[in-house]
C-alpha cells in the first residue's frame, strides 16, 4: 500500500507559471497590450478598464473580477469590451469559476470574432474544459471526464486550425491535447501528442513541460510492462529534458524520477546512488523527502537479499533521519510504519509493536493504520510468549480501520488462528466459520475449511482441546 507522490513536486512549482494549472511547462507567449484599436475611448474608459486589468495582472483576481465586470455594465460598446470579457474570463478561470470562464470566453469569439485574442480565448476554453474534465477524473465520474477531455482537445484544436498564424500558441495546443491523454492514464496516445510538441517548436515555453511528461508517459508505460527496455526508454527521455532544458524547473523531478525508474525496476543499487545525487545537488527541491523516502525503500529491499552489504538498520536510520529532517511530509507515517516492519523482518517483535504504537499515535488516521494493526497482531501472535488477546484486539482493530483491505481477510483468518493456536477449539470454531463466511474469496478459506472439518469431525489437528 504505497502513497503516490509521483506528480505532488513538479505540479506545485509549475502551478505558478502563467499556464495556470498543473501541467504546462513554463511560460507561455505574453498577454496583448489592453487597447483593441477600434472605437476611440475616453480617458474614464481607460482608466476603469485599467483598474481591472492592473489587478488582474497583479494576481488579484477577485478585484479584477469586479473592476471588470463593472466596466463591461458602465461602457458596453468600448473598444476596450473584448480585452475586458477576455481578462475577465481568465480572472474566473484563476478563480477555479471554470463554467464562467468558459462563458466569457465564447463571449470574445461568438461577439468579436477579430479580437486578438481571440486565438488565445480558443485556448483557454480548452484549459477550462480540462481543469472540469480532470475534476470528474478525480472524482471518479470517468464517462463525464472523458467527454470533457474530448471537448477539451477539440478546443485546442480549433486553435491550430482556425488560427494558423498564431504559432506561438500552437505548440502549447499541442502539450495540452497531449495532457489530456496523460491526465485521462491513456499514456500510449499522450506520447505522440508529446513529442509533436516538442517537435514543432523545441525553443517553446511548453517544451520542457512536454519533454518531462513524455518522460512520464513511458515511466507509466513501463511501470505495468517492467520490461528493461521501457525503463530504458523512459530514462532515456528524462536525461533529455536534463540535457536540453538545464535550466527547466521540472529538472530536480526528472534527476528524481531516474531514480524511481531504477528502483521500479528493482535495479536499487542504481536507485541509491541517482537518489543520493538528488540529495546532494538539489537540497531545496520539493522532491527531496521523496528522494529520501525511496532510497531508504532501495536500502531495506536490498538489506532483504542476504548477499547484499546493507542492514534493515541502515534503512531504519534513513527513515529516522527523514521524519527528524521532514516531520510534515507525507512520507513521514510511510518511514514510521516502515520502521516497524524492518523490526517485524528482523522478528524483534516487542520493538515492531512499540514502533506501530507510536506510528498510531503520532499520525492517527494514516492510511497505514490497517497494515500496522495487522503486524502489531502478528507481533503478538509470533512473539516467543504469544499475547493472544493483544493479537485479537490488534487484528480487530485492522479490520474496523478498513473491512475490505487484503489485510482485513488476513487478519480475520489469524484472530480465528489464535484459537487454535491457544486450544479453544470452540472458539476456533465459531471464528473460522465467520472468517469463511464473510471472505469467501479469501486464500486462506480452504485452510480454513480444513480446520472446520477437522473440528467437527476427527481432530487430527485438534487432539488438545482446552475447556
Amino acid at each position: 500500500m504505497m502513497k503516490n507522490k509521483i506528480l505532488f513536486a513538479a505540479l506545485a512549482a509549475f502551478c505558478v507559471a502563467w499556464l495556470g494549472s498543473c501541467g504546462g511547462g513554463g511560460s507561455a507567449p505574453a498577454p496583448s497590450v489592453p487597447g483593441t484599436p477600434g472605437a476611440p475611448v475616453s480617458t474614464a474608459e481607460q482608466d476603469a478598464f485599467n483598474a481591472g486589468y492592473f489587478a488582474y495582472n497583479a494576481s488579484n483576481y477577485s478585484a479584477a473580477t469586479v473592476a471588470l465586470e463593472s466596466f463591461i455594465a458602465t461602457y458596453p460598446d468600448s473598444g476596450l469590451v473584448d480585452e475586458a470579457y477576455y481578462y475577465l474570463g481568465k480572472s474566473l478561470y484563476y478563480q477555479n469559476d471554470f463554467a464562467g470562464a468558459i462563458t466569457k470566453f465564447e463571449i470574445v469569439l461568438l461577439n468579436f470574432p477579430a479580437s486578438i485574442n481571440a486565438d488565445s480565448a480558443q485556448y483557454w476554453i480548452g484549459r477550462s474544459l480540462q481543469q472540469q474534465a480532470n475534476a470528474k477524473f478525480a472524482a471518479g465520474d470517468l464517462a463525464g471526464a472523458g467527454t470533457a477531455f474530448a471537448a477539451a482537445r477539440t478546443a485546442y484544436q480549433a486553435v491550430i486550425a482556425n488560427y494558423p498564424l498564431s504559432i506561438a500558441l500552437h505548440p502549447f495546443c499541442r502539450y495540452q491535447i497531449g495532457m489530456t491523454y496523460y491526465d485521462e492514464n491513456k499514456f500510449a496516445l499522450a506520447i505522440p501528442e508529446l513529442q509533436a510538441a516538442i517537435a514543432s517548436d523545441p525553443a517553446s515555453n511548453a517544451a520542457d513541460g512536454a519533454q518531462y511528461y513524455l518522460a512520464r508517459a513511458y515511466h507509466s508505460l513501463a511501470q505495468v510492462s517492467l520490461a528493461a527496455a521501457d525503463f530504458t526508454r523512459a530514462r532515456t527521455e528524462y536525461s533529455k529534458l536534463i540535457a536540453n532544458y538545464p535550466l527547466s524547473i521540472f529538472v530536480d523531478n526528472a534527476q528524481y524520477q531516474i531514480g524511481r525508474v531504477y528502483y521500479d525496476g528493482t535495479n536499487y543499487l542504481a536507485a541509491i546512488s541517482q537518489f543520493d545525487f538528488v540529495l546532494a545537488n538539489y537540497a531545496t527541491s520539493t522532491v527531496v523527502d521523496e528522494a529520501w523516502y525511496y532510497k531508504a525503500r532501495s536500502i531495506n529491499a536490498l538489506a532483504l537479499v542476504p548477499t547484499v552489504g546493507y542492514t534493515l538498520a541502515q534503512a531504519r536510520t534513513e527513515y529516522a533521519s527523514l521524519i527528524t529532517a521532514y516531520p510534515l511530509s507525507i512520507f513521514a507515517d510511510n518511514a514510521q510504519y516502515r520502521i516497524g516492519k524492518t523490526y517485524y523482518d528482523e522478528l524483534n517483535y516487542s520493538a515492531a509493536i512499540t514502533e506501530w504504537n507510536t506510528l498510531l499515535a503520532t499520525y492517527p488516521g494514516t492510511s497505514y493504520t490497517n497494515e500496522a494493526q495487522y503486524y502489531t497482531g502478528r507481533s503478538y501472535h509470533s512473539q516467543a510468549q504469544p499475547d493472544y488477546v493483544a493479537a485479537r484486539t490488534a487484528y480487530t482493530a485492522a479490520i474496523a480501520f478498513d473491512p475490505a483491505s487484503i489485510f482485513s481477510d488476513n487478519a480475520k483468518y489469524y484472530f480465528a488462528l489464535t484459537y487454535h493456536d491457544s486450544m479453544q477449539c470452540t472458539l476456533e470454531l465459531a471464528a473460522m466459520q465467520a472468517f469463511v463466511a464473510a471472505y469467501p474469496l479469501s486464500t486462506f478459506v480452504a485452510t480454513a475449511n480444513t480446520h472446520i472439518s477437522d473440528l467437527g469431525g476427527p481432530k487430527a489437528t485438534h487432539v488438545t482441546c482446552l475447556p
